[in-house]
This record gives structure tokens, sequence and C-alpha cells, in this order.
């Protein structure tokens, strides 16, 4: 059976809010690392 398809993701959108709403908030993972200049791609698997 297909998994249904994720909705997309729109995080500069997402960080604006945030920022805007003057949220504290920690930035984690994959796009820490793309903002940090990484290189390689993060993989998530599903289980």
């Amino acid at each position: 059976m297909t998994p249904p398809p994720r909705p997309a993701q729109n995080t500069d959108q997402l960080l604006e809010l945030l920022h805007d709403a003057g949220a504290e908030f920690v930035i984690i993972g994959g796009f820490a690392a793309i903002i940090h200049g990484a290189t390689t791609m993060t993989r998530r698997e599903n289980r």
C-alpha cells in the first residue's frame, strides 16, 4: 500500500511567522544543516 502524499513544507513562511510573533525557537535537523552549509543530504526512513 502506498502512503498518502505529504503536504508541501513552506519553511520560509513558518520561520517568518514565528519571528514576527516574537516566538523563541530552535532549528534542528536537515534544515539546520542546510543553513550551516552542509552539502550532504539527510535521509528519512519511514518505518
